[in-house]
């Protein structure tokens, strides 16, 4: 049948009467449905040169191309077209939800922006439906403005501009957090006795919430009911959803009586959203709500879903109660659900914050046996794990592994690549991620650059702040508390007090509350130079802005009154600590231990270590190594060899850098003998060097 249209074709092109457009478009359609792709082309070069190009055939190619999944050649012609004066909003509408589906983000916006096809003369005879195409696509864009503006033409275009219409735009409104605009086109809609419907105020009780107003957004039950609509399950989720996203847990559940009330029967999202309300309940004892939610459903007749079991599963991780989240896992499988990458990711979140590399790696293998293969949250919840353990090369080789299968980087994992990068000192390879990110028009979020400014705060070289903090500009990101904590401790850490003082005050004109964690970096740069005045000025505006203050806080104080030779300022702190309401710790006394040792006041380290068992406070690892350090300082090896002999019967593992330190000076003191029996009490009770890791952890840094 081709050869044969192919034949007259040639034969009307050879003859007296010339092809006309329509046969051009009879063909290529031939081409198209017959997948000649090469023909279609061909035949759509031979138009161009023939001079029978018009929109008929542009957008023939157009639609076909996008439905053929060839978007960039799609864009090509569709710019092309328009430029040639047959733009057409039909195909306009078409192309941009389709590179929206295929997440091309970039390119549907540069079609989005195309003003040719909604002011072309055919626009005017457009269906309602693809102007409603452009909104929808509009909101998720981001772009309002093209919404409303294309909403304003339809208007023009169509008199009947119905609810369905109304609703596509505030729903673009809500997605683009302008709950304000939202708010407007609802009042209209009365004006111009536009009756909502259900839908119309579903999305409204989300923009009410989104504009924190929860009184508002109940108070269109009332509206609803005056204006006889029925509100449907969907109207309480949202509620539900409203005064969860609001912190506003028990009004959250005060949402079942309602729907009993109205005879609405809540389903498997309702208790989702109600148990994702319970981690706002600081103490983790409302948990148990989640698993009455479970036997309710039940109760219900209606089987849960894997949504449901991923939020009780999530909700038990977010309170370290991971037995309990597998106990939940075991009984989504019993319900014959299958998990999903979703499922398994959260199971290895949990062992995540336990840092429990080994167990979150079984878990992986679990889910490949299962036939569920990892995505790129799951090696993102991995190599984070790894890297919070300190195994870097298992992190990398998670990435490797992901990049080998053709698994693409998300914004978290590209965060993720950044801090392995930095935790090699490779800021170079750091920085490239960025140029990647844009490469695939994925816009960098505030987590990007904070790993970033992280990892130029690592490698110590902070000239890079300047131009990153211009790439934050550019990319619309707002540099939020932990930007600018990031990178005072940054300048705190290469000495560079002035400038961390500096991006101190920016934050603060910026709206920045400083927490204790901002207030300690800039401590220890105060403590790091011996500016004690500094220092104590700030433990004093700590004190001014009511923030916490812990034993890290009174830690460095310690270490700055140690850097300035003043011991006996040193001990003051621990009244200081107290005055504050902080029992003072292991951590202050060990650095009260470090500040005697580097004064060379080794009798009253010593005192000072005997101290802590009368007030019960356990040494470990690191108090230890303190004090050998001072005993090897001041060539008291047999005091040394006495705290080793303490901390094996006390079961306290010391550090390598402890070890070898007493090793070295028994050696360089009496001769190979005289390390016997160090070696062999090593053999015996190895060393950890995760105590300083740990000490810091209890303190609450």
């Amino acid at each position: 049948m081709t050869t044969e249209a192919e034949r007259a074709f040639e034969a009307l092109r050879g003859g007296d009467t010339p092809a006309n457009a329509a046969c051009y478009v009879t063909l290529t359609d031939l081409y198209f449905k017959t997948k000649n792709m090469a023909k279609a082309w061909k035949m759509f070069e031979q138009a161009k040169a023939d001079g029978q190009l018009n929109l008929t055939i542009y957008a023939q190619m157009v639609r076909n191309l996008t439905y053929e999944g060839c978007l960039d050649d799609a864009c090509r012609l569709f710019h092309e077209m328009s430029a040639a004066g047959f733009a057409d909003l039909g195909i306009s509408s078409l192309l941009v939800a389709k590179l929206c589906d295929a997440k091309q983000r970039q390119e549907a916006l540069k079609v989005l922006h195309d003003p040719r096809p909604r002011f072309s003369e055919n626009a005017k005879s457009c269906p309602i439906s693809n102007f409603m195409t452009l909104i929808r696509c509009a909101g998720s864009l981001g772009v309002l403005d093209v919404a409303i503006e294309v909403f304003e033409l339809c208007h023009q275009h169509h008199q009947n501009v119905d609810v369905l219409m109304y609703n596509n735009l505030v729903d673009a409104c809500v997605i683009c957090k302008q709950a304000h605009k939202a708010e407007q086109i609802f009042k209209k809609m009365s004006q111009k006795g536009i009756r909502p419907d259900s839908i119309t105020f579903n999305t409204m009780i989300r923009a009410y919430a989104q504009n924190g107003d929860l009184e508002g957004a109940f108070s269109l039950l009332k509206s609803m009911e005056s204006s006889g609509v029925q509100p449907n399950v969907v109207t309480f989720n949202s509620l539900v959803h409203a005064a969860v996203s609001n912190n506003r847990a028990d009004e959250a559940w005060a949402v079942l009586p309602m729907m009993t009330h109205m005879g609405v029967a809540p389903d498997s999202v309702t208790f989702s959203s109600l148990i994702t309300g319970i981690k706002q309940d600081k103490t983790g004892k409302s948990l148990e709500r989640g698993f009455e939610c479970f036997e309710h459903l039940r109760n219900l007749g209606i089987q849960p879903d894997e949504v449901f079991f991923n939020s009780l599963m999530d909700t038990c991780v977010h309170f370290g109660r991971l037995n309990k989240a597998e106990e939940v896992f075991k009984m989504m499988r019993e319900a014959a659900i299958a998990p999903t990458a979703v499922t398994y990711s959260i199971l290895m979140k949990g062992h995540g914050w336990n840092r429990d590399l080994e167990s979150a790696m079984r878990v992986k293998e679990g889910m490949e046996a299962a036939g569920v293969a990892p995505n790129e949250v799951v090696y993102g919840c991995l190599a984070d794990t790894a890297l919070k353990v300190g195994c870097n090369e298992v992190a990398e080789e998670l990435v490797e592994e992901m990049e080998g299968r053709g698994i693409k980087s998300n914004v978290v994992t590209y965060s993720l690549k950044i801090k392995l990068y930095s935790r090699q000192r490779n800021l170079q390879r750091a920085l490239d991620v960025l140029d990647e990110m844009e490469a695939r028009n994925l816009k960098p979020s505030a987590v990007t650059f904070n790993s970033l400014m992280d990892a130029v705060a690592r490698c110590r070289e902070m000239h890079h702040v300047p131009r990153l903090l211009r790439l934050i500009k550019k990319h619309g990101v707002k540099p939020d508390l932990i930007t600018f904590s990031t990178i005072c401790k940054g300048y705190c850490q290469v000495n560079d007090l002035p400038k961390a003082f500096e991006t101190f005050e920016i934050l603060q004109q910026q709206g920045h509350k400083p927490d204790e964690i901002l207030m300690n970096s800039l401590l220890d740069g105060c403590a790091r130079v011996g500016d004690i005045d500094k220092a104590t000025q700030l433990v004093e505006q700590m004190k001014r802005l009511k923030l916490k203050m812990s034993n890290v806080t009174f830690s460095i104080l310690v270490k700055a009154y140690s850097a300035a030779k003043d011991v006996d300022k040193a001990f003051n702190v621990l009244e200081q600590a107290k005055d504050a309401g902080v029992e003072p710790g292991k951590v202050i006394y060990t650095c009260l231990i470090q500040a005697c040792t580097s004064n060379h006041q080794l009798g009253r380290a010593l005192e000072t270590f005997e101290s802590m068992a009368k007030q019960g406070i356990l040494p470990d690892g690191a108090t230890f190594g303190a004090v050998i350090a001072g005993c090897v300082q001041e060539g008291s090896n047999d005091i040394g060899m006495k705290l080793v002999r303490q901390a094996m019967n006390s079961k306290v593992p010391l550090t390598t850098k402890t070890y070898a330190l007493l090793d070295k000076a028994l050696r360089r003191a009496d001769g190979p003998e005289a390390c016997k029996e160090l070696t062999a009490i090593r053999a015996k009770w190895p060393a950890d060097d995760r105590v300083r890791v740990n000490q810091r952890r209890e303190a609450g840094y």
